[in-house]
């Protein structure tokens, strides 16, 4: 249902529903106007804000593509990979230096050493 025609109809079940309450006095039995009133103006309300959010909450449609099989653009070229003897040694010269950083805070236990910067290169 269209959001102009929900919030019409939840203002027109509201309009009912004031006037059982303030004009329906004399014709209708007390009890149906004193039920069905309120009972008006709340379904107006609920209509009346699905109304409102289905407004603001609508989500703009874009086109969607069709999937390809095939990539639109060219896979780009793997990086040149790092030989193992190079990262061996970086992972050797790495683990040295936390070893001798271990060390000089078990001969020098400090506080301020903790909070040193590393030299190594392999920081995450």
């Amino acid at each position: 249902m269209k959001t102009k025609t929900m919030f019409v109809i939840g203002a027109v079940i509201c309009g009912w529903g004031a006037f059982l309450v303030y004009h329906g006095m004399d014709a209708l039995p007390t009890w149906l106007v004193w039920t069905m009133g309120p009972l008006c103006w709340y379904l107006g309300g609920v209509v009346m804000l699905a109304a409102a959010w289905k407004f603001f909450t609508r989500i703009k449609k874009t086109a969607v593509k069709p999937a390809r099989f095939v990539a639109a653009t060219q896979i780009p070229a793997p990086e040149p990979r790092i030989p193992i003897e190079l990262l061996l040694l970086q992972i050797e010269n790495h683990v040295r230096l936390e070893q001798a950083a271990a060390q000089s805070f078990i001969d020098f236990p400090n506080p301020a050493v903790l909070h040193r910067k590393t030299t190594s290169p392999l920081v995450n």
